[in-house]
């Protein structure tokens, strides 16, 4: 299982096929297609697609997947190398049935993105339905609280790591989403991951901030997974799209139960801290300084006493009067896991703003330069 699963997780982003030895890296060209647009902001791609779910899917296939459609081919052949191209369809038929609890929206989004992109359509059900079973990520978080920031609101620093294919983090992007009728908001992760991308890293147009941890073990005796609740991908999207604040968030958690055990870091304007959550509870763990991994750390949930060094050397910004961006990168800086770290993050939300940089593969995004996107005008068109 653990095998088909990372499979899975594989195929979500299927673009992340290896680069052939010599080629050109992989730049997403600079296009319109009704409301949606591609294109570069400080250096980072950045995708913006409005409308309806149909329009929203059409936008992120012409954009985004079609351009990089070709690599799926390469993708089909690692597959098949591998002796697991006969999987395919095992995971598909599973995914079809997890799509199933996605809101009737999501699932046409879907649709429109892969008849759009010209792609196998099982690609992406597999991809946006497998979150809940796959355990593969290693991320870490700090929340600062107003009281000790810098700019006089709330940061959060945020780093993605992950075990990706060579040559997948060339399709990182930035995806501003803009639905008809719900809340704008922003997602820093791959084309076509159009739920499960909204557990990656996340702000919304009212400045409520999320970022998805997984965690093993917890206290409460809940199931590793239960697939009779709600995914927890699509409670990430629906909080962006519902939620204003960390108050709205967790009433909508407390009603609709999670399918798996995770630490969400979250932040509105006013601050924030971290929902730990399992298929049985969720619980808010407020600070001014909240420090996430991969361990439950409340009352409620953690099974015992745990050390992680990356949650220690976090926890050390204690010892800082203030923070301000550079510093909150810093932390983040300490804390890569080499190629593992996709992608760092810093978000304000007072001013809708974004510092983010992407790993190349080789060495950790934290190397990289962190680039700033005002997102204010792209969240309030």
């Amino acid at each position: 299982m653990i095998r088909l699963c990372i499979i899975a997780w594989y195929l979500v982003l299927a673009l992340a096929a290896p680069q052939q030895a010599g080629a050109e890296p992989f730049k997403y060209p600079e296009a319109r297609h009704g409301q949606g647009e591609l294109r570069y902001v400080n250096g980072i791609p950045v995708l913006l697609v409005a409308g309806t779910p149909q329009e929203m899917g059409e936008q992120m296939g012409i954009l985004a997947l079609k351009p990089a459609a070709p690599a799926i081919g390469l993708f089909e052949d690692f597959l098949q190398a591998q002796g697991l191209k006969n999987f395919k369809p095992l995971l598909a038929k599973v995914g079809e049935s997890l799509l199933a609890k996605f809101p009737a929206a999501y699932r046409q989004e879907l649709d429109a993105a892969a008849k759009a992109g010209g792609i196998d359509r099982d690609l992406l059900v597999i991809g946006n339905t497998f979150h809940d079973i796959r355990r593969l990520t290693r991320c870490s978080a700090l929340m600062v609280g107003p009281a000790r920031s810098k700019t006089g609101g709330p940061l959060v620093g945020r780093n993605l790591d992950y075990d990706l294919l060579k040559g997948m983090h060339q399709y990182s992007l930035v995806v501003v989403y803009r639905p008809k009728g719900k809340r704008s908001f922003a997602v820093v992760s791959f084309p076509g991951a159009i739920v499960i991308g909204c557990a990656m890293s996340a702000m919304n147009s009212d400045g409520l901030i999320l970022g998805q941890n997984d965690v093993g073990l917890a206290a409460d005796g809940s199931p590793a997974v239960d697939l009779k609740n709600t995914p927890t991908a699509v409670l990430a999207r629906r909080i962006l799209e519902e939620c204003a604040t960390l108050d709205e968030a967790q009433k909508l958690l407390d009603a609709n139960k999670p399918a798996s055990r995770s630490i969400f870091i979250a932040c509105d304007r006013r601050g924030g801290g971290a929902f730990e959550i399992t298929p049985r509870t969720v619980v808010l763990r407020k600070d001014e300084l909240c420090v996430a991994t991969n361990n439950f750390q409340s009352k409620e949930l953690a099974p015992s006493p745990t050390f992680c060094p990356r949650a220690f050397l976090l926890a050390q910004a204690s010892g800082l009067e203030k923070l301000g961006v550079e510093d909150v990168a810093k932390k983040m800086q300490e804390v890569h896991q080499r190629a593992r770290t996709a992608h760092t993050l810093v978000f304000e939300p007072k001013p809708l703003k974004l510092h983010v940089a992407f790993g190349d593969g080789d060495k950790p995004a934290t190397q990289f330069p962190l680039k700033e996107i005002d997102l204010s005008k792209m969240l309030r068109p």
